[in-house]
């Protein structure tokens, strides 16, 4: 079985002459395990895996993953649907 994981990072970004984010997000400052914040969906389409929260040892900090490994789940779909941007 092969585990996939993806890695989100926020950065600055300027795409409209702003010095300012469109998002940013410090993810540690977040508890550990299933992630949870406001304006953020966390949704399980199928199986039972979630996006949690991990201690990171490659950027020394917190970061957001998602695997199915050791879940016994036939088919694992989740969702992490971030906020509106503006």
């Amino acid at each position: 079985m092969i585990a996939n994981f993806l890695r989100l990072e926020f950065d600055r970004i300027n795409t409209s002459g702003h010095d300012k984010p469109n998002y940013q997000s410090r993810f540690e400052t977040r508890s550990m395990g299933r992630f949870d914040e406001q304006h953020w969906i966390n949704w399980i389409e199928k199986g039972t895996v979630y996006w949690e929260v991990y201690e990171d040892e490659n950027s020394l900090g917190q970061s957001l993953r998602i695997g199915s490994y050791r879940s016994r789940d036939a088919k694992s779909i989740c969702w992490l649907i971030t906020p509106v941007f503006t």
